[in-house]
């Protein structure tokens, strides 16, 4: 019977594996995008999705490492979340309809 740590071991042992594995396969383009984008954020204060709009971090050059890491991945997320944007709007335009026409005192769980 295997003991917890020898599978622990084993485990981290393939984790290795694999990374090596993919790092041997040359640059991870993903990789290069999120440094360019955090690059143009930090120089421009914004960041441009894939349809145009402007999503600004003015705090983006924080001292605060947190606050800072936080807008970085933020930037980073924003493009990708936009391209998903016409694919909800089908589905969240019923819902405007209704809560237009239920007036102030509509409440949606």
């Amino acid at each position: 019977m295997r003991t917890e740590f020898e599978t622990a071991t084993e485990n981290a042992a393939l984790g290795e594996a694999i990374i090596a594995r993919i790092q041997s396969q040359g640059p991870i383009p993903f990789r290069d995008y999120m440094e360019a984008t955090k690059a143009i954020v930090r120089e421009t204060g914004h960041v441009t999705t894939v349809f145009g709009r402007k999503v600004h971090y003015p705090e983006i050059n924080t001292k605060n490492a947190a606050r800072r890491g936080f807008y970085e991945r933020a930037a980073i997320n924003a493009p990708i979340q936009d391209m998903t944007a016409p694919q909800k709007l089908p589905k969240i335009m019923p819902f405007a309809a209704v809560t237009k026409n239920a007036g102030s005192g509509a409440i949606i769980a």
